[in-house]
């Protein structure tokens, strides 16, 4: 005989069953169900089991401590353990009965709750048994497995060899040579066991690019399989860090023709707000080192990764003009300190920190300076420019001071300076440019203006040939540096074709030399005519040859009838489109202003005219097959002109 606890009616006491029955003498002589409850000996009434994350890992398998598989929540970061919660219809109370009033009138409340850890589907919301049982615990299927089989993995399907694999992941390919420039992966826990047990896709991303840099042969064949592994990681719905972390690699170094990034980001961005990394906090005490080190560090890839969307995602709206999908978070907001944890990766999680700190600066000031408020422009530029450069002047003066200690990368040191005096110039453009079109119309316009968005310009052409050329390391940039480059030097051509001569021949041989000498650098720095900076060369040779032919043309009066590059007439004089220029604080020099243009053009002006021929600026953006990060052409975005 064996004593357990039944639920006879109302009454819960001791009763003895013979083991070839299954109902108690007391039952079976009253003519009562007997229901077994042994799962709930000594149980208080009115409260609940917590249920057990389910794991398809056989008890007997230990994990070791890079393990790929999540064994139980103990190797959960602390911001996302969460025990699976009962279903909203099925909360009692002590006294038995149903909360609803504790529960609000939205979808999220009302639904079935198995629906919100990433399980949103008709399944789980019309699951019957959570209806019925308003004592049970959701019933959800075991959550899809956030990594791939090794039958993916890039050595087991003999892409290359072990020795080469380490070559190019570690000795001192990827994690030495072009981690830095993304802040992506701390090298103490990305190793590359760690890597090949953790996920298949995020380790054959990092060969890929790697690849691409140091051994192009191997390339083709890696991003092919790169590009198998993310499609099955959408149809299968993967949904873990390692997964967010190679779409985004897959995006740093693409093809040339590659026009996803947009896509492939935002569908990062929808994986990580499914995993809850929308709500993280900063918890305190993850300043100390009372925790074990890899749950720290596991914490920290999770709290890394989502800083990197949001500069990812403010970047990328700020360069297409599309709107941005994360908001700015507590955990954003008070990330300041963050880089000053003992287990931060040295210089790089500081550039990551001084990058927050500049898109939050930058999401301030640009709804201020945003085409709907163009009465505002007009007549509050200048106060709107002080602000923005004096919030501009605050980050310099807190963040890049940091970046001058020795221990600090030089990549690191030219990425804080050149993205930047890119953000400084980007701000400002919105305000000149209203400035400018004022100008046309017969008032007058701020000289030092003029001169200090030049002096932006070309410093961020400067910081590529004279600050970080020498060091040979451009080969290993990313695309959004080449974007940038870009950008900058069509602003120079662009405000030296919007200029009378009497104001150009102040800006124009500064300018000129300035895309030349950056010309000059990525030439020579590039191994093949297909790499970003083979591209970038040839660029910025052919702006620079195609503004003087539109100046030769100018001289010679063929303007007003065809343009020398589209071969079509010129459209008439209109609206300027996409001038972007540099604003710095200036003090007293505000006052300074260029004559109304109302003075005749002179036999070498260009006329206004030019600046509305689209044709014209298509064929000059294309016509070196150079293309934005997200496919896009530079011309169908007037802001980035």
């Amino acid at each position: 005989m064996s004593l357990d606890i039944f639920a006879t009616g109302s009454l819960q006491k001791p009763s003895r069953l013979s083991p070839p029955r299954d109902v108690c003498n007391r039952c079976q002589s009253k003519s009562l169900s007997c229901v077994f409850k042994q799962h709930q000996r000594g149980r208080k009434p009115g409260t609940r089991l917590k249920r057990k994350l389910s794991t398809s890992v056989s008890p007997s398998h230990e994990p070791s401590l890079f393990s790929s598989e999540r064994l139980d929540y103990q190797h959960d970061p602390p911001q996302l353990r969460q025990e699976a919660p009962p279903s909203s219809l099925g909360r009692t109370g002590t006294s038995g009965n149903t909360q609803w009033e504790n529960e609000g009138l939205q979808p999220a409340s009302i639904l079935s709750k198995a629906t919100r850890p990433g399980k949103f589907s008709l399944e789980n919301i019309l699951c019957v048994p959570n209806v019925l049982d308003s004592g049970s615990a959701s019933v959800m299927r075991a959550p899809s497995p956030g990594r791939m089989d090794n039958e993916y993995d890039p050595l087991a399907c003999n892409f290359l060899t072990f020795p080469v694999a380490i070559g190019l992941y570690d000795r001192p390919s990827f994690i030495r040579c072009l981690n830095p420039y993304i802040c992506q992966l701390d090298p103490k826990l990305h190793t590359f066991e760690y890597v090949r047990q953790k996920s298949p896709f995020l380790l054959t991303t990092i060969l890929a690019a790697s690849s691409k840099a140091f051994h192009p042969s191997l390339h083709p064949v890696l991003r092919a399989h790169s590009e198998k592994l993310l499609g099955l990681a959408f149809m299968n719905g993967s949904k873990c860090v390692e997964t967010v972390q190679a779409i985004l690699i897959f995006t740093y170094w693409k093809e040339p023709d590659e026009n996803r990034t947009w896509l492939l980001v935002g569908y990062a961005i929808r994986m990580c707000i499914e995993l809850g990394w929308h709500e993280l906090e900063l918890d305190d005490i993850n300043i100390g080192t009372v925790q074990d080190e890899l749950a720290v560090r596991q914490t920290r890839n999770i709290e890394r990764t989502w800083l990197i969307l949001f500069v990812y995602d403010r970047s990328l709206s700020f360069q297409i003009g599309k709107p941005w999908m994360i908001d700015q978070s507590s955990f954003i907001a008070k990330s300041g300190h963050w880089h000053q944890h003992n287990f931060a990766v040295p210089g790089a999680d500081l550039l990551l920190c001084a990058f927050v700190a500049l898109r939050i600066v930058s999401a301030e000031t640009l709804d201020l300076v945003s085409p709907s408020r163009s009465t505002l422009l007009s007549f509050q530029g200048e106060m709107l420019s002080k602000s923005m450069n004096n919030s501009m002047n605050s980050w310099e003066n807190k963040w890049l001071n940091l970046f001058e200690n020795e221990t600090i990368k030089p990549c690191h040191k030219f990425m804080a300076n050149f993205y930047g005096l890119h953000l400084r110039l980007l701000l400002n453009s919105h305000l000149l440019q209203s400035a400018l079109l004022d100008f046309r119309n017969g008032m007058a316009l701020s000289k030092s203006a003029l001169w200090l968005c030049s002096s932006s310009a070309i410093g961020m052409l400067d910081q590529v040939s004279r600050e970080f050329g020498p060091l040979k390391q451009l080969y290993f940039v990313q695309d959004s540096i080449h974007a940038m480059v870009a950008y900058a030097a069509l602003f120079l051509i662009k405000m030296l074709v919007s200029l009378p001569r009497s104001v150009r021949v102040d800006f124009e041989s500064h300018s000129i030399e300035a895309i030349g000498r950056a010309s000059e650098t990525f030439e020579g720095q590039c191994a093949t005519e297909m790499t970003g900076c083979a591209m970038q060369a040839r660029f910025l040779k052919t702006v620079v040859q195609k503004y003087q032919n539109l100046k030769a043309d100018a001289a010679n009066g063929a303007f007003g009838h065809q343009n020398s590059i589209s071969g079509q007439p010129n459209p008439p004089t209109g609206e300027m489109i996409g001038l972007a220029f540099h604003n710095h604080d200036t003090g007293n020099n505000e006052n300074q202003a260029i004559g109304t243009h109302q003075e005749h053009l002179s036999p070498d002006e260009f006329g206004p005219g030019i600046l509305n021929d689209k044709e014209m600026w298509e064929n000059l953006f294309t016509e070196v097959g150079f293309w934005m990060s997200d496919g896009v052409n530079l011309s169908e975005h007037p802001n980035m002109i």
